[in-house]
């Protein structure tokens, strides 16, 4: 039900607030939010970012299972991510851009923790082992 759901579409538009001017903007960019985790296109430029990772699937394989445990959302799941990623000698790139390509078929975009929180655990979880799948 819509009114049920207001709340979650008025932080959809809060998140992309600040990357379109006209509404008729906004149903394109905010696509990937309704897309199945198999059928999300990526494009071009974010797949290759993706790629240029060498351990681009070990490393979702092992946030995946961390973000499982996490209850953080917003800027303390964003700090708690980059702990993460610093206790582990990598660099943000190599988790970010292979994280922003499932997330969202697309090399830029709304914060990448506000779309883990509107994309919320299920779809989270699916975009990332579709992505291990389609990067293997």
């Amino acid at each position: 039900d819509l009114e049920e759901r207001m709340d979650w579409f008025v932080d959809v538009v809060r998140a992309e607030q600040e990357r379109f001017r006209l509404y008729s903007e906004l149903p394109p960019r905010i696509a990937y939010l309704f897309a199945p985790a198999a059928g999300l296109k990526w494009e071009e430029k974010a797949e290759q970012a993706a790629r240029k990772h060498a351990n681009a699937t070990e490393t979702l394989g092992a946030y995946a299972a961390w973000l499982k445990a996490q209850t953080l959302e917003g800027a303390e799941l964003g700090a708690a991510t980059k702990e993460w990623i610093q206790a582990r000698g990598l660099k943000i790139p190599g988790l970010f851009q292979p994280l922003r390509c499932a997330f969202t078929g697309a090399a830029g975009g709304a914060d990448l923790f506000d779309i883990v929180r509107l994309l919320g655990p299920e779809k989270t979880q699916a975009r990332i082992a579709d992505a291990i799948a389609r990067l293997s």
